[in-house]
């Protein structure tokens, strides 16, 4: 299963431009969420921050065309960095709410 973690960063961007691009994303599948493996606790990722998970998709382009088509939905300049992980770790996330 490949696992990837994406950063956007909109340049002039505001509030609601970020909100586009949040919800542009979850339609191209990636989530503001992550797991821990431990202990299957949900946890917020930072502003701007994505996870991905696919057992079909492990090709960086590919991501990087999704988070692209996602991007463009907010007519600003973008930067991406895609990462892909094997382990993923984090400390001081906030837990997701129910």
């Amino acid at each position: 299963m490949a696992k990837f973690i994406i950063r956007v960063e909109l340049h002039n961007a505001n509030y609601q431009d970020y909100e586009t691009l949040h919800d542009s994303m979850y339609k191209e599948g990636f989530s503001k969420t992550i797991q821990d493996e431990l202990t299957k606790e949900w946890f917020n990722l930072p502003t701007a921050e994505y996870y991905y998970e696919n057992a079909l998709i492990d090709d960086y382009n590919i991501i990087i065309d999704k988070v692209k088509i996602a991007a463009n939905k907010t007519n600003k300049i973008f930067g991406i960095v895609v990462t892909k992980a094997i382990v993923v770790r984090w400390e001081g996330l906030d837990k997701v709410k129910n």
